[in-house]
């Protein structure tokens, strides 16, 4: 057995043994009783953030003049994000990406620009969102997430979006001072010469990507925002149908936290980290049966679920010559 196998397996045992460890018997019951239309409501949501994802690829690469079939944009979206939950700290997710776009054309310095994009979007999107659900969350009075909660989500946001625009306003210093650091490596010139075409690659997309219209880049970022708030109301979903209440608000700020904190624990999913932070945190609002068979059927759904579905697309799109390498001017228009 590999090590990844017995990571992944350590990882699926850890989201279930911390829910069992704090709700035991209860949670499983809670779990079994859970009702089929918050399942079905849960599953509902999940596929509506898969469409809002894609939407965002769909709409970025049409920009571009790589007209991706909307159907092939979910596949792409569902296979990512099956790889991302894979590994640790979702290293899978762009290369995933990469390899799924490679035969409709796109090359992987534009696969990694559009895959840079995403998260840079994501990161703005939280920061400009995090002050509103902050004084949302202010209106409930009786509990409080502890002030670290939003403190270092904000500062984590901070950093990562200063990060990214310095990387950007200053790419030649760090294309220079990257090549510089693989001469002293040791790296052979010919692979410092492939990433620095790599590199300018990728810029090349990213300004390509800055000059589309601004309505096709608002869309983008209206995709977005529903995609994230559709899925940080899964939880709400699930707590609200096993007969408990957590405020939206403090669900959202709970989970930014908490799968920040998941990744720490470099298992896959976050695994272990996710649960205990939730549990933690919730605990004010919710008997811990309740508490722990919510946990289990949101991770049932927003981790396991992806897996299971995900994991089926890729190996269909991988049996179809679909992932991998393909010549740069095959391009796909179907929406197959």
């Amino acid at each position: 057995m590999s090590r990844y196998t017995i990571l992944l397996l350590v990882s699926l045992l850890a989201s279930f043994a911390v829910p069992l460890l704090l709700g035991g018997g209860e949670a499983l019951r809670g779990l079994l009783q859970t009702p089929w239309t918050v399942i079905a409501a849960g599953v509902g949501l999940s596929v509506v953030s898969w469409l809002l994802n894609a939407l965002r690829s769909y709409v970025l690469l049409h920009g571009l003049g790589l007209p991706l079939g909307f159907g092939r944009a979910v596949a792409v979206t569902v296979g990512t994000e099956c790889l991302g939950r894979a590994t640790p700290a979702g290293a899978g997710a762009p290369v995933a990406f990469a390899l799924l776009l490679r035969p409709c054309g796109v090359s992987s310095a534009r696969a990694g620009a559009l895959f840079a994009l995403d998260q840079f979007i994501d990161l703005i999107l939280f920061t400009l969102l995090l002050p509103m659900i902050v004084l949302l969350a202010l209106r409930d009075a009786d509990h409080l997430l502890p002030a670290w909660i939003v403190l270092g989500s904000g500062l984590s946001l901070g950093l990562g979006v200063a990060l990214a625009l310095l990387m950007g306003w200053h790419h030649r210093r760090v294309l220079r001072w990257t090549g510089g650091l693989l001469g002293r490596l040791r790296v052979a010139d010919a692979s410092r010469w492939r990433l620095g075409r790599w590199s300018l690659r990728f810029r090349d997309t990213l300004r390509a990507i800055g000059r589309l219209p601004r309505w096709r880049l608002a869309l983008v970022l209206a995709a977005c925002c529903a995609h994230w708030l559709v899925r940080y109301t899964i939880l709400f979903v699930v707590i609200v149908g096993l007969g408990g209440y957590v405020p939206w608000p403090q669900l959202f700020l709970v989970q930014m936290a908490a799968l920040g904190i998941g990744q720490a624990t470099m298992l896959p999913g976050g695994s272990g980290g996710t649960e205990a932070s939730i549990s933690l945190l919730l605990a004010p609002w919710l008997p811990a049966g309740t508490l722990a068979a919510s946990i289990l059927a949101w991770r049932l759904l927003t981790f396991h679920g992806y897996l299971l579905i995900g994991a089926p697309v890729f190996l269909w799109l991988w049996r179809r010559g679909l992932v991998g390498p393909a010549a740069p001017s095959a391009v796909v228009a179907s929406g197959g």
